[in-house]
């Protein structure tokens, strides 16, 4: 009759590694600190290790902000930080930017999803903050 064991669909455990996840999340982070953070797959899907800095814009009316990865030290940017040498990605302090625009990042840390947009011809990621669920 039947055999009702099926061969091989043991249950296969893969261990969860939370410190791998910013290898595989393609997202853009902003911080309890005031940091954006660009992880690993975000940082080598957009080959960032040929920018130096990052240029912030912020529309207030729609709590969108884009960032322009710049190839030289731009004075009215950031520098980009790399996690262990660009393993982790990179980060800014744009702590700065958040307290000028009136925006208490705290209230708006968490993971977001990114587009690519055009501002001036040139190429930015926009992400839009929203206030996370408490």
């Amino acid at each position: 009759g039947e055999n009702n064991t099926k061969k091989g669909s043991k249950m296969a455990f893969e261990k969860f590694n939370n410190s791998e996840m910013g290898r595989i999340v393609n997202k853009i982070s902003v911080t309890q600190g005031g940091q954006i953070n660009f992880p690993a797959a975000f940082y080598n899907i957009n080959e960032l290790k040929k920018y130096k800095s990052a240029i912030l814009y912020c529309d207030k009316e729609m709590m969108k902000v884009a960032i322009e990865f710049s190839e030289d030290d731009d004075k009215s940017g950031f520098k980009l930080v790399l996690s262990n040498d660009g393993k982790y990605g990179c980060y800014i302090s744009s702590r700065a930017f958040f307290q000028y625009n009136g925006i208490d990042y705290t209230k708006f840390a968490q993971r977001y999803d990114y587009i690519r947009e055009k501002i001036d011809n040139k190429e930015v990621f926009v992400i839009a903050l929203k206030e996370k669920a408490m």
